[in-house]
């Protein structure tokens, strides 16, 4: 499911040994079992994890495999991206086995398509939910609305085989335990930006898409070890390397870190990520760290009337939190995302921006112009890198990267 592609030697270059603190906690993060209670897999990460957790299900992101396609061929159409055909081979093939129920939140036509292929296609006795959550993100009504999908998500996981009501006070536990899972990842986030060579951002990736599968104690436990070891790693100057450029990467979900290994093992560090499995999808879940994001926990709203009332405000707590993280090119208007893609570029220092655009994906590419103009009016080149089912052709996606490393370093000169 999530747990995919290997930190393999590949990671850990000769020049920068440090980097294998990283490769042997993963291990550990690999080597750990959620506890084999009720799991929901979710796509998206406008799922509230929340909601899942207050039920008492462990909520799985459901990602795509590299690699070719199969059984999805003869169901979606060639031009749709290949995470999404990935996604729907590996359920078509057996990947939600086990799982409670699936949950789609509406994003692009091509995810709606292979919400509408796994409908009709799931085994019998499957639960499969869609959130069907606004793609303009202001508005009369947006707030209300999106609070109203949430509450009925709420009220179709709770009828699951062994969950439970979700109620304003289990909806306070379940962000608090997100609260300290971002926290955690935002402090590796910082090491990553402040010494790459201990963290590089080919393994960070790793690492996050790995806790993802965990139950979120466990994850916090292995990655809060991760962190402290390396912060007593940083305690050492780093290695002075002038010849390496500082990048920031955006796009959509990765499968694999290979792209970002790749960007690494030509001349630059990834400092920083716009990425749906990566910071974008962090930013406000939980953590609060969203642009807009409400100042307390799911269930501690300024209502105290108890019964219905109480509930609607937790929801609409809870609608505010999503509404006001960082968006994903799927929602409007885009003017938030760039800002937060410029300001991570300006204070992780970078020298460019590297986009990874997923073969495709119509929101990504419509994007791509707008942010590019802005990113390079503050004096920061961006590469734009095609993907597809995770990976680039190397040899050329190596000579264009060595190119625009080469050009960076004469910025930065």
């Amino acid at each position: 499911m999530v747990s995919q592609g290997k930190l393999d030697a590949a990671m850990v270059p000769e020049d920068k040994p440090e980097a294998a603190i990283a490769e042997r906690h993963l291990a550990r993060l690999r080597a750990a079992r959620p506890s084999g209670g009720p799991a929901l897999g979710y796509v998206c990460s406008y799922v509230p994890e929340e909601i899942p957790l207050a039920a008492g299900l462990h909520p799985i992101r459901l990602g795509a495999r590299p690699g070719v396609t199969g059984l999805a061929d003869g169901v979606l159409q060639s031009f749709a991206c290949a995470f999404a055909r990935a996604l729907l081979d590996d359920l078509l093939g057996g990947s939600a086995e086990g799982l409670s129920a699936v949950v789609f939140a509406y994003t692009c036509d091509s995810l709606r398509a292979v919400f509408e292929i796994w409908r009709n296609r799931a085994p019998s006795g499957s639960r499969v939910h869609f959130l069907n959550l606004p793609c303009r993100l202001t508005g009369p009504g947006v707030r209300e609305y999106t609070a109203s999908e949430f509450r009925r998500l709420a009220e179709a996981l709770s009828h699951l085989p062994g969950a439970r009501a979700v109620t304003p006070e289990r909806l306070a536990g379940a962000s608090a335990a997100l609260a300290a899972f971002d926290g955690v990842v935002r402090r590796l986030d910082d090491l990553r930006r402040r010494r790459p060579d201990l963290l590089p951002g080919s393994a960070f990736l790793a690492v996050s898409r790995e806790a993802l599968s965990l139950e979120r104690e466990t994850a916090v436990q292995l990655l809060d070890a991760l962190a402290r070891e390396i912060e007593m790693a940083a305690a050492q100057p780093p290695p002075s390397r002038p010849d390496r450029v500082r990048v920031v990467v955006s796009g959509g979900f990765l499968e694999t870190e290979h792209v970002l290994r790749l960007i690494e093992e030509s001349g630059a560090h990834v400092v920083g990520d716009d990425l749906c499995l990566g910071g974008r999808g962090r930013a406000g879940a939980g953590s609060l760290s969203g642009r807009g994001a409400p100042a307390g926990p799911v269930g501690s709203g300024p209502s105290e009337r108890g019964g219905a009332d109480s509930e609607d405000e937790a929801f609409l707590v809870l609608a505010d939190r999503y509404l006001g993280r960082v968006n994903c090119p799927c929602k409007h208007p885009p003017e938030g995302r760039f800002e937060a893609v410029e300001r991570l570029a300006a204070e992780s220092g970078a020298d460019g921006v590297v986009f990874l655009l997923q073969k495709f994906c119509d929101p990504h590419a419509f994007d791509f112009p707008d942010l590019r103009r802005r990113l390079e009016s503050s004096g920061r080149p961006v590469l734009l890198l095609e993907v597809e089912r995770g990976v680039v052709p190397e040899g050329q996606a190596r000579t264009r990267l060595e190119a625009f490393i080469e050009r960076l370093r004469g910025v930065r000169a």
